[in-house]
């Protein structure tokens, strides 16, 4: 809702502007956790509603940390759920990089939509140890992390290994052409 408002705000101002929008993928997330800006933490109405948009504006981790690093300053130790919420927003880039649509877990897997895997991909994966299925048709891949449990932590660092996985396949295929 708020994420694809901002989206068509910053459409409409480039349009004005007569500037090409610049396009980053920003996948939808399926997770089951706690993710939202306590009204108890930051009182105010707007300037929670302004973190909020400051966050989802975010477009790299580095953006993210900063935005942290000053909430723990302004309104003192940054509670878990607004850490998941800064959280979720780095698992959305991330996913976004591979270009996935969306990102879910489920009974201890990680699932990537709409997503294409080549077979060098899915060598660079295989080599790499990773335990996966790849749907072509559905473009779906499956991943499963070596801890089930799931949460936040285990999400990013399956995305990790996976963009590492690809950018070591991808750094291969360069210095073999």
């Amino acid at each position: 809702g708020f994420d694809m408002y901002c989206d068509l705000l910053k459409q409409a101002v480039a349009q004005l502007k007569q500037q090409p929008p610049q396009e980053y993928k920003v996948a939808r997330l399926d997770i089951d956790t706690d993710a939202y800006i306590p009204a108890d933490y930051i009182h105010l109405e707007s300037a929670r509603i302004d973190v909020h948009h400051r966050i989802a504006a975010a477009r790299d981790e580095t953006a993210l940390m900063a935005i942290r690093a000053e909430l723990a300053d302004r309104f003192g130790p940054v509670p878990q759920m607004v850490d998941n919420l800064v959280e979720m927003q780095d698992i959305r880039l991330k996913a976004g990089i591979l270009g996935a649509a969306g990102v879910a877990w489920r009974r201890g897997r990680l699932e990537l939509s709409d997503i294409q895997v080549g077979a060098a991909q899915r060598s660079a994966l295989e080599a790499a140890g990773h335990k996966f299925v790849y749907y072509a048709q559905r473009r779906i891949l499956a991943f499963w992390p070596p801890d089930p449990e799931g949460g936040l932590p285990v999400v990013k660092g399956a995305l990790n290994a996976i963009i590492d996985s690809l950018l070591t396949s991808a750094a291969d295929s360069q210095a073999h052409a």
